[in-house]
Parts: C-alpha cells; structure tokens; sequence
C-alpha cells in the first residue's frame, strides 16, 4: 500500500514597518506562503524572477503563493526596499504520481506559457498526456497535447489559453493537480495623426467599447 502524500503547510509571512518578518522561509514543495499586511501603508509582494505578485496590500490584505519547484525564490516589496527569501525543499514523489507546475500563472492574450512536471518513477519515454478544461465547460477534454518524458522523467508543455484555463497531466492511471492559467486582454494604445489617443482590447470576448482622448 502506498502512503498517501502529506498535506501541503502554510507559513505566514507579516508585513511590518520595518520588513518582512520573518524575511527567509524555508517550505516544502507544494506549500504556501502568505504574506500579510500588519501596518498602514500599502505593499506589494514580488518576486525578482516574476514568478508570483501580488496586488497592493492594503492594512490586513493578505496574499498566497504556492511553492511546487525546489529552490531559492527571492522576492521584494515595490513599495520599499524591503527584501525576503523563500527555500523550498525537495520532497520525493509518491510511487505511481505526476506532478505538474507552471512558470507563471497568468498570460496576456496571444501569449503563451510552459507547463511543466515529472512522473515518479523518474524514466524517460513515459507518454503522458494534457486535458484541458476551458471556463465554461463542464469537464476535462483530451487535447491533442501529447509528450514523452525525458531524462529524470521530466516533461513541459506549451500552451496559449485564449480564456481562463484549467490544465491536468495524465500518465498510466495517475493525474496531476489542476492547474489554472489567468487570460488577460491584450491591450493596444494607438494615436492617429490628430494627436486622438485609443485603446484596443483584445481577447476572446468581445468588447463594444473603445476609448479615446485627445493630446493636448
């Protein structure tokens, strides 16, 4: 009998007038950490290589991020120069799983993003497989995104959403953890010879208002 994976922690991370406390968090893979804004000014959380943001931290806003890739993530306030670090720990893979992570959450329309993972038993030329569960509709749908593991069984996808998407690995009977990819529009500022300013949206809705303005 395979015993099942412990649940994933949350560490909690405040943020003070005088920095992140505590500002270096060691977790596990696939725990969290949430930040939590203690003080009256506002505060956003950034990490340096883009991996996660927040939005503006207002007094008692709080903010998570999880943590599925083992290594040092370091990260910032914009607001300061206030500085921390998180170290995520390797933890072994359960017998018979797949794990699936991606490089950023969110993408801008006509983008794309890489979805990445391992299969446990850690060979290559495993197949695995990639449904995807567009917003909207009621399950998985098998795409055509079909892969071979290579060395340590590792695998990535690349994928270009055009609406809110759900992602998960399939390999023999095991299935990864959902994973979510954020569209946001693309937005195109243009000015014609009038000095007249406008934005064009793009996406998979449709939008039925422009705006514009003129220079001074």
């Amino acid at each position: 009998m395979v015993a099942a994976p412990a649940a994933a922690a949350t560490a909690t991370v405040q943020i003070t007038k005088t920095g992140f406390v505590p500002n270096k968090v060691t977790i596990a893979q696939g725990d969290t950490v949430t930040w939590r804004n203690v003080e009256a000014t506002t505060h956003q959380v950034v990490g340096d290589d883009g991996s996660f943001a927040s939005l503006a931290l207002k007094t008692s806003d709080t903010y998570s991020a999880t943590f599925d890739k083992a290594g040092t993530f370091k990260y910032h306030d914009t607001e300061t120069k206030f500085r921390g670090t998180i170290t995520v720990t390797a933890t072994p893979l359960p017998v018979g799983s797949v794990t699936l992570t991606t490089q950023r959450q969110s993408v801008v329309y006509g983008s794309s993003v890489t979805l990445s993972g391992t299969v446990s038993n850690g060979q290559s030329g495993e197949p695995v497989v990639l449904p995807a569960q567009e917003a909207g509709q009621p399950k998985l749908v098998q795409t055509a995104q079909v892969d071979t593991t290579g060395p340590g069984g590792s695998f990535s996808f690349a994928v270009s959403p055009t609406i809110r998407t759900a992602y998960q690995v399939q390999w023999k009977t095991a299935s990864s953890r959902m994973v979510s990819i954020y569209v946001a529009p693309r937005v195109v500022l243009h000015v014609n010879g009038h000095g007249v300013f406008s934005t064009q949206a793009t996406s998979a809705l449709s939008y039925g208002v422009t705006s514009s303005c003129s220079s001074a």
